[in-house]
């Protein structure tokens, strides 16, 4: 009886003091690894409670937190760790965990360049092999089930240091029923904050039976400033904005990693982007896209709708850069180098590539150019862009585009086109361009022509309808009333009269119009439709730019030369009947084009006028001493009559061994013939500018009369008579 009782106490005393161990094993623990942890993990941390429930198989942990190496700040911190296990399961060689739950997790994780504030925590990479070399072998036929994984507000703190960004990612909340080795399916839901608005949710369902998996993505307000860093390295950019709302569905297969498949939509609202200099480059009030699939392993991308509602573009052309090749330069600067370094790799499955955009729609949008290459600022807003586009794909070769737009003041420009991505020579193209207010381009005009346009409204229709064999272009160009200022200092200015063309193809309503069809085969080596266009209008401005007389001869039913050309004979000093004509036809020119200014300069060979002035003087004195009541004019008096010459060597007998056109220079002071000339000369030029002024009521700052250059005048001017020059007040 007595060794009964002493068997009892022993017992009750082994039970007892496990009890008071087990019972008492939490705090020893907690209390050992708290004040061991440096030399245990080389960290310092602190944990308020670790309670263990033998009853339920039940280990929590309270407050507990991990300090950086510095033992000040927190790398990782949580509330609360529940881990509930289910040693039932052992009878059946199965590891089950009935429920893991983490409350307010908080882990703070910081990388400069390849290191990061936890890898004194990593053990040496031989341990680590070791290590996993064992449990490799130990789970071969490893059988497991995790039950109720539920993690709720964490908080994550991503910190980069080169790029001096932070990433935060608050209220991370996360639930997985399920994780087991037999599992045909298993399901997951995490949801968490990123910024102050942010929210992205993830739901996600494995099928280990069908080896697929589903995947629901979706986000709401993601604040796209906390990525802005990241793009440095690529881009200048200062500032990046908007709200990223998402919702994508993902499947895919477990076994094929290529095997995915991409539906949803995707939106961006109150995208801001500004470069380094702190300018605008692009906004939008939203761009939603809609995928109807996404097919990587097939090359299939397919998407619903792209829908921009109110975008900006600032276009900045500068002596150097525009402000979107600086925004690239980094990444241009790169792709440079990757070409000149690297062969290119074409990809032969890109044959197998399909595309295709069922509708594109730009609404109300708004472009800004500024032109500083000009010797003064340019700026020109066009408003109020409006695109759509349908089943934009390689395989359609009338892809149809309609658009919309206003330009400053009340200019706007709209049309239809039909074009092909694989055939570019399937084209359809009908637009109009209508009351254009041209006084807005006066910086281009002042720095190629040298004249500032200060009125005038371009309109402009245009259709092309082209086949690779066969093209078709009409062009009407109307502008009303165009007028330009005077002269700039410009230098850049090219030295061509185009203000005197566009200003003599006015017609009488002082409007500029013409038609101006092109056509051509763009089979043709080097065709190009753009300048086939432009090739053939600057023919035509050319043309009446250096050819004036052309244009002006229409206005009065002649022929250019007759304008060109005042044909006058030796020694005439008054105005004939035929000269009088072509000065008639001039005034006429002036009153259907007032601005123009006729300049006419005489010309003559001086040798040939002197000679004739002196035998004019020689015989018109012997018609006079001789032949006082004759009618007959000098030129009628023959060389070698011979009381003519009897007469001249009654005159001057010391000259007559000298042929007889020699012999009347002789017989005439030189200074006397010089005087005459220079008289007979200054009579024309009065004759031409009194007859055009003074009979006919032209404006005198129309007419010029100038003189030529007898010294260094050519070859080709030596007849008498006026060349007649034209140009534009």
């Amino acid at each position: 009886m007595a060794k009964t009782k002493k068997r009892y106490f022993v017992l009750g005393g082994i039970t007892l003091i496990l009890f008071l161990f087990l019972f008492f094993l939490s705090s020893i623990i907690k209390s050992y690894v708290v004040k061991n942890s440096h030399d245990l993990i080389g960290r310092k941390l602190t944990l308020d409670e670790l309670h263990i429930n033998y009853l339920k198989v039940q280990v929590s942990a309270h407050n507990f937190t991990l300090y950086e190496e510095n033992k000040k700040d927190t790398f990782v911190y949580f509330n609360e760790l529940l881990i509930n296990y289910n040693p039932w399961k052992l009878l059946s060689n199965e590891y089950a965990v009935a429920q893991i739950k983490l409350v307010n997790p908080y882990i703070y994780i910081s990388q400069n360049g390849d290191k990061f504030n936890f890898d004194s925590l990593i053990p040496p990479s031989d341990t680590t092999t070791t290590v996993q070399d064992t449990l490799t072998t130990e789970t071969n036929d490893l059988k497991f089930s995790i039950r109720n994984i539920e993690l709720v507000k964490g908080e994550f703190r991503y910190f980069d240091q080169q790029i001096d960004n932070l990433l935060k990612f608050d209220n991370l909340n996360l639930e997985l029923p399920l994780i087991a080795w037999d599992s045909r399916s298993s399901e997951m839901g995490v949801q968490f904050s990123i910024g102050e608005q942010g929210v992205v949710k993830i739901d996600a369902e494995i099928d280990q039976q069908l080896k697929e998996y589903n995947i629901n993505f979706g986000t709401k307000n993601i604040q796209l400033n906390s990525f802005t860093n990241y793009l440095k390295d690529y881009v200048y950019i200062t500032e990046l904005k908007g709200l990223l709302q998402s919702n994508i569905h993902i499947k895919g297969s477990i076994e094929n990693v290529n095997n995915i498949l991409v539906s949803g939509s995707t939106q961006v609202d109150s995208l801001l982007v500004t470069d380094n200099n702190g300018d605008l480059l692009v906004s939008a009030n939203s761009i939603y896209t809609l995928l109807d699939s996404i097919d990587l392993n097939n090359m299939r991308y397919i998407l619903d709708k792209i829908y921009i509602d109110q975008p900006y573009i600032s276009a900045v052309l500068n002596k150097d850069l525009s402000n979107w090749e600086h925004f690239l330069t980094p990444i241009l600067a790169d792709t440079l180098v990757t070409e000149n370094t690297d062969s290119i790799v074409v990809n032969a499955e890109e044959d197998h590539l399909f595309y295709r955009i069922d509708t594109f729609i730009v609404n109300k949008g708004h472009v800004l150019f500024a032109d500083n290459t000009l010797n003064r600022p340019f700026s020109y807003n066009i408003r109020n862009i409006d695109i759509e586009m349908n089943q934009l794909t390689p395989q359609n070769n009338a892809i149809p585009l309609n658009f919309a737009m206003d330009f400053n003041n009340d200019g706007k420009y709209v049309g239809e086109t039909r074009f092909s991505i694989e055939n570019p020579l399937n084209l359809f193209y009908n637009a109009q361009v209508s009351d254009l207010d041209m006084h807005s381009f006066s910086p281009y005009t002042e720095y190629y022509l040298g004249y500032p346009i200060v009125t005038g409204m371009f309109n402009y229709d245009c259709l092309v309808d082209m086949t690779p064999k066969k093209l078709k272009n009409d062009n009407h160009l109307l502008v009303s009333e165009p007028q330009f200022g005077k002269k700039t200092k410009d230098t850049t200015a090219y030295k061509l009269p185009l203000k005197l063309a566009l200003y003599l193809i006015k017609d009488a309503n002082d409007n500029v119009e013409f038609v101006l069809p092109v056509n051509g085969n763009p089979s043709e080596p080097g065709f190009k439709l753009a300048p086939l266009v432009w090739k053939t209008f600057g023919k035509f401005i050319a043309k009446t730019a250096t050819q004036p007389f052309a244009s002006l001869a229409k206005l009065v039913g002649t022929h250019p030369e007759e304008l060109e050309w005042i044909r006058f004979e030796y020694t005439q000093d008054s105005l004939m009947q035929e000269q009088r004509k072509v000065l008639d036809k001039v005034t006429h020119i002036l009153s259907k084009k007032e601005n123009l200014v006729f300049s006419f300069r005489q010309e003559s060979v001086i040798d040939n006028e002197i000679k004739l002035l002196a035998e004019k003087i020689v015989k018109q004195n012997y018609i006079t001493s001789k032949l006082p009541n004759s009618p007959m004019g000098w030129k009628e008096v023959k060389d070698k009559d011979e009381k003519f010459v009897e007469y001249l060597n009654l005159q001057s007998p010391e000259t007559a061994v000298i042929e007889a056109k020699e012999r009347y220079a002789k017989m005439t002071p030189k200074a006397e013939l010089n005087e005459l000339f220079k008289s007979m000369y200054n009579k024309r030029n009065q004759l031409v500018y009194d007859y055009l002024t003074t009979t006919k009521g032209c404006k005198t700052s129309a007419i010029k009369t100038l003189n030529v250059d007898f010294n260094n005048m050519p070859q080709e001017l030596k007849k008498p008579g006026f060349r007649v020059e034209v140009s534009v007040e």
